[in-house]
């Protein structure tokens, strides 16, 4: 059973790091359209709508009544892609950390470095962990990333993980895949399981989602408050709030 999950994470880093790596050989513009192609069709969208999804995703009424003199605090994503929200991280918080597991970091670093972030780290994962001290983080986010694990073992995995590595009182803002967004028979199929996961032919399929009371009762087991749930829209600011998306967040804290 380990022997097959093992393989699957490995399955999914090559099918990941392969599409990358062509995006980023195409030239700038393509890799930064490659990780939010509905919202950049270049670098220049892809700075301005990361500071958007930065103001209405991640940086949420609620998650802001819970951080206090962020210019001391650490923050870390998981999967920084081409480094657009990250970007915007480093203007709010002393340091951010990245992690991914494509082999493009130096390309990202370089990008950031051009909008003169250096308060930056970028770590390289298997897609599962978190290369962390416990208890060393203040913020923890992701933003479509988990839609895309090629298991929900892998979900609960980075779940336990946000859990050991969160400081008290830090917090934690994670999108995922909508089970809702399911035609109604396989929400019937799947209702009990309480997510679905799909093999993907390419990256960037949606391959993973999960009910929100799912991962409520998860997070309540790791010892994590959800504090507040809700959804995505597409392509902010463009229609907002009509335009909703395919993700859910939660808002979680440790107490």
């Amino acid at each position: 059973m380990l022997e097959a999950e093992t393989e699957l994470l490995l399955r999914h880093q090559q099918q990941y790091t392969t599409a990358i790596h062509q995006a980023r050989l195409q030239g700038e513009d393509a890799f930064q359209a490659w990780f939010n192609r509905e919202a950049a069709k270049n670098r220049q969208q892809a700075l301005c709508r990361g500071y958007w999804d930065w103001t209405l995703h991640i940086l949420t009424p609620k998650v802001a009544s819970y951080l206090q003199n962020p210019e001391t605090q650490v923050a870390l994503e998981i999967g920084y892609g081409g480094g657009r929200l990250l970007n915007a991280a480093c203007s709010y918080f002393k340091r951010v950390i990245g992690l991914d597991i494509h082999a493009e970091a130096q390309t990202v670093a370089n990008f950031l470095q051009t909008q003169g972030k250096t308060n930056f780290q970028l770590l390289k994962t298997r897609g599962k962990t978190i290369p962390v001290a416990a208890e060393r983080l203040d913020f923890i986010y992701s933003f479509i990333v988990f839609q895309h694990l090629p298991s929900f073992k892998v979900f609960e995995s980075y779940l336990q993980e946000i859990a050991r590595t969160l400081r008290r009182g830090g917090v934690a803002q994670i999108y995922f895949g909508q089970f809702k967004n399911l035609h109604p028979i396989y929400q019937g199929l799947y209702f009990w399981q309480g997510y679905r996961e799909v093999r993907a032919k390419n990256a960037n399929q949606i391959t993973l989602v999960v009910q929100i009371a799912k991962v409520k009762k998860l997070c309540q087991t790791l010892g994590l408050q959800v504090v507040e749930t809700g959804p995505s829209y597409f392509c902010v600011p463009d229609g907002y709030p009509q335009k909703v998306g395919g993700q859910n967040y939660v808002t979680l804290r440790k107490p």
